[in-house]
């Protein structure tokens, strides 16, 4: 450890030690610590792909209203609500997003995969005892779940892409000349680390 005040400089030697009246073994926290590391990763990236999703969303919602007030034809419009509809079934994969922070929110409405990450990583780290096999297999079940989002966001930004592509894939934008989404954001970014 490093102390600085000012131009005075200290640096002592400091071993961490577990708690001597906890009967967990060293071994039994490493193994712990390691659980809630992989879970705060997994965390990190749903949280990644949520901004990502909402950043596409709310491009789609800004063309949405511009198309209205240009007298775009409604096909096109709809096409936009579509899209913008797909990316919100994801996102309500990973966060409930009628939750207010308010009132029985907690126990009124079903927990996403962020919220039952959140809730795993603080019931792993209760004691300082070897997670439980329970643990591992309810992390296991979450990440096959936040696995197939990266394939799902993937396909919708293809459509996104051909659709808003100013060569014009699309006869409604090609005779509109709406050249309106130049670049979507990376949603499939490696997993961020977060230690």
């Amino acid at each position: 450890i490093t102390l600085k005040s000012g131009d005075n400089t200290m640096t002592k030697s400091l071993e961490v030690i577990k708690d001597p009246h906890s009967e967990g073994t060293t071994e039994d926290i490493m193994l712990q610590n390691q659980l809630v590391t992989e879970i705060y990763d997994d965390i990190n990236l749903a949280v990644h792909y949520i901004n990502s999703i909402e950043v596409v969303r709310r491009q789609l919602l800004d063309l949405k209203a511009m198309l209205k007030n240009t007298n775009h034809k409604e096909e096109l419009i709809s096409l936009v609500d579509i899209l913008e509809s797909e990316f919100l079934e994801l996102e309500k994969q990973l966060t409930q997003l009628k939750t207010t922070g308010t009132g029985q929110d907690e126990v009124r409405y079903e927990k996403m995969i962020g919220e039952k990450l959140a809730y795993l990583a603080n019931n792993v780290q209760i004691s300082d005892f070897r997670p439980a096999d329970s643990y591992h297999e309810v992390h296991k079940k979450t990440q096959q779940i936040q696995s197939q989002i990266p394939g799902s966001t993937s396909s919708l930004m293809v459509v996104c892409f051909l659709t808003f592509d100013k060569s014009g894939f699309h006869p409604c934008l090609r005779a509109s000349s709406v050249m309106y989404f130049s670049m979507f954001p990376i949603v499939t970014a490696p997993k961020p680390s977060f230690r």
